[in-house]
């Protein structure tokens, strides 16, 4: 309890991971484990972050303990699946050992402790603003700017595919300026921050003479955080069912009423926010929403970043869905201009209708398994009660 006192005096992210297993495969659960839960239950502090690695043979008397300690209502232990993680990282060159021994730093981001300088949260993308931008051809509505490509006008697409191509080419083109950005961040990094004592806790640094912002980790990635891949999935599919499906609307007059923030077209506000979300286990809009992860993966992870290694993405989102969405006007998903965008993975606010049962089925759609990634964050809130049962 003093050593958790101390962090929460610090008051700085601070994370800290349990369980999981050794270099060997052996589980790693024992009386630390449990202490470390029980003084989170009982001190009820924001810090540290507190992240349970869990396996399928996890004892069951840590899987009380962490029931416990969430009940609470602090939040914490954050559970990461072990399997998910040691796999995705063997699948990307690491050694199976050296992939074992991950951990999670800042609020949910992977990892290898003393070897490797994942430079972390260097960049966030709003995918739903990327969104807006298609349907204005590429002009910011907010700032008065052409900021994204020129893909056309709406009334120019003859089909929802060339729309959704549409878009498509404004996620590459942001990923890419992403990348560039993030690139001459870190550079910038290296020509004005030293970053000694941490050179010298990282291995190879020494032996390279680099510190870690020159590179001289045993392993070097860029992680940054997308946002809004619900919202656009969302947005995506209402433009399908209410344009070029059931033609509720032309796609002018929706254009128009995104323009005036719905004003006088409360009806059409309303027809738009009782269309199907994702997060209820629609098949075709977890394929929607899929895809469009996909392909913002796939960017990411074959970006090389400029000290080494790749661009790494996930869905870690903390606060940042409250001023992403300050900047992002109205949506065809029933989002009203400046509101709050979905909560890392999971779906918009009050959409999720169906259950948790039916949340989870719709975000394990999500293609993570063939991509390293920071995390992919689902939060979830339950009544006491049911931890009470």
């Amino acid at each position: 309890s003093d050593f958790f006192i101390k962090i929460e005096q610090a008051n700085q992210i601070q994370n800290m991971t349990i369980g999981g297993v050794t270099e060997e495969g052996e589980p790693v659960y024992n009386d630390l484990t449990r202490m470390c839960m029980k003084a989170a239950a009982i001190l009820r502090y924001k810090g540290p972050n507190l992240c349970l690695r869990i396996t399928k043979d996890m004892p069951g008397d840590i899987w009380r303990a962490a029931l416990d300690c969430l009940e609470t209502g602090i939040g914490v232990p954050a559970l990461y699946n072990d399997d998910v993680y040691i796999s995705s990282l063997v699948s990307h060159g690491y050694k199976l050992e050296t992939a074992r021994n991950y951990c999670l730093a800042g609020c949910s981001q992977i990892m290898i402790p003393g070897i490797s300088n994942f430079y972390n949260d260097v960049g966030m993308l709003n995918i739903v603003k990327v969104f807006e931008l298609t349907l204005y051809n590429g002009f910011d509505p907010r700032t008065n700017i052409q900021v994204g490509l020129k893909t056309g006008e709406v009334s120019g697409f003859r089909d929802f595919y060339e729309f959704y191509n549409a878009f498509c080419r404004q996620i590459d083109y942001f990923c890419d300026l992403e990348v560039k950005i993030n690139d001459k961040d870190t550079l910038y990094r290296a020509s004005c921050e030293g970053y000694a004592m941490r050179s010298l806790f990282t291995k190879d640094c020494l032996s390279r003479g680099m510190t870690v912002f020159d590179g001289g980790a045993r392993y070097n990635n860029i992680k940054l955080e997308v946002i809004g891949i619900t919202n656009a999935a969302d947005s995506l599919y209402a433009v399908k069912k209410a344009v070029f499906e059931k033609r509720t609307v032309t796609f002018e007059n929706l254009l128009e009423a995104l323009k005036s923030n719905f004003d006088g077209n409360v009806y059409l506000l309303n027809w738009l926010k009782k269309l199907e979300k994702f997060g209820n286990d629609n098949a075709e809009l977890d394929d929607m929403r899929g895809r469009i992860t996909k392909q913002i993966f796939d960017n990411f992870n074959s970006s090389k970043a400029v000290l080494g290694g790749i661009y790494v993405p996930g869905e870690v989102i903390f606060t940042a869905h409250e001023h992403s969405g300050r900047v992002t006007g109205a949506t065809p998903d029933g989002r009203t201009r400046g509101d709050i965008l979905a909560d890392s993975a999971g779906a918009s606010q009050g959409t999720d209708i169906n259950g948790p049962t039916a949340l989870l089925s719709s975000v394990l759609k999500i293609p993570v398994a063939d991509y390293l990634l920071t995390t992919v964050v689902v939060n979830l809130k339950f009544s006491k009660e049911m931890f009470g049962q």
